[in-house]
């Protein structure tokens, strides 16, 4: 990971462009946050899966910004770091080569946000 990259890690978030976005596209956000609450809502896929979904796909979107709050959000819900790793590898095997750089990004990211310093295999 380049510095340039490492900087944006760990100063992007969500608060940023919620704020923004929210006073510039006020019915937009306003319909976008009723999907989100849809989407993060009971159901039969659990908080982690969904979450873990979220990474592969910040992963493919090659979007700092989302890994890190999918990131933030996957700790929360309790996904391991090992479970960050076979994310990874899904999006790796949707999406071949490229998704390498990415997913480091990811686990780097797992690794900044992770306060409980779990790299354990399980």
């Amino acid at each position: 990971m380049s510095v340039s990259h490492s900087k944006k890690i760990g100063t992007v978030g969500s608060d940023n462009w919620n704020s923004i976005s929210r006073s510039e596209f006020p019915e937009l956000s306003q319909v976008f946050q009723q999907i989100v609450e849809k989407n993060n809502g009971k159901g039969r896929v659990s908080q982690a899966v969904k979450r873990l979904c979220a990474v592969a796909i910040a992963i493919q979107l090659r979007s700092d910004a989302l890994i890190v709050i999918t990131i933030k959000r996957a700790i929360v819900s309790g996904a391991s770091r090992d479970q960050v790793k076979e994310a990874i590898g899904i999006a790796l095997m949707m999406n071949g080569g490229p998704v390498f750089e990415y997913g480091v990004r990811a686990l780097k990211a797992f690794d900044t946000f992770n306060h409980k310093g779990d790299k354990s295999n399980g």
